[in-house]
């Protein structure tokens, strides 16, 4: 049997061997001893692989399972991959009112702005509306206004009206409110002060 190279081995100083053993590690050959130790360290990796193939196709069958779906107890569609919305709605915010979630986010200077989307499961999501038609002033939102506009808004539900307060950083609060989120006419009400995020 030819000698086993020991790969563990850093020392390769030449004259730097254990005559008890007779290893050299400057030429990497093995005593008998240690190829007992090497043969029992291959028997216990066989057995580690073995373990690790078992859990590599745990994890695939799971995986699969995954990618067929995920079925909830919700009515509908309830299979999901993320993202669960495909577009970039930047600061949303989300409400429940009764069995159904309303969600809005910042839409900055595009209009029309605040998209307002609906979900039962908030898995499927749909659009519902826009809760704002145009920017005021319109004279200065007539041109683009990158970073201006609808900033982190927030969605709320109180006594049957729907509430969303959004911050312009240059103008001050706002606040809208409809009888139903779907609703083509928010009402806009200017607060008059300023407050800093």
């Amino acid at each position: 049997m030819p000698p086993l190279i020991n790969p563990d081995r850093t020392n390769k100083s030449l004259g730097a061997g254990w005559p008890e053993t007779g290893d050299d590690p400057s030429c990497g050959v093995i005593s008998q001893t240690n190829r007992r130790q090497t043969t029992n360290r291959s028997q216990k990796m066989n057995s580690n692989g073995l373990h690790r193939a078992a859990v590599l196709l745990v994890l695939l069958v799971s995986y699969s399972a995954a990618a067929n779906g995920w079925a909830g107890d919700w009515p509908g569609d309830a299979t999901y991959r993320n993202p669960i919305i495909y577009a970039d709605y930047s600061d949303p915010d989300v409400i429940r009112v009764g069995d159904d979630f309303y969600l809005t986010a910042s839409s900055f200077n595009c209009v029309p702005g605040l998209p307002i989307l609906h979900s039962h499961d908030l898995v499927n999501w749909k659009i519902i509306g826009h809760a704002l038609k145009r920017l005021s002033p319109e004279d200065v939102f007539s041109k683009p206004q990158h970073g201006n506009g609808v900033w982190a808004p927030a969605i709320r539900y109180h006594a049957g009206e729907f509430f969303i307060f959004y911050p312009d950083p240059d103008r001050g609060i706002y606040m809208l409110k409809a009888k139903d989120a779907a609703d083509v006419d928010w009402f806009r009400v200017k607060k008059n002060f300023y407050l800093e995020d």
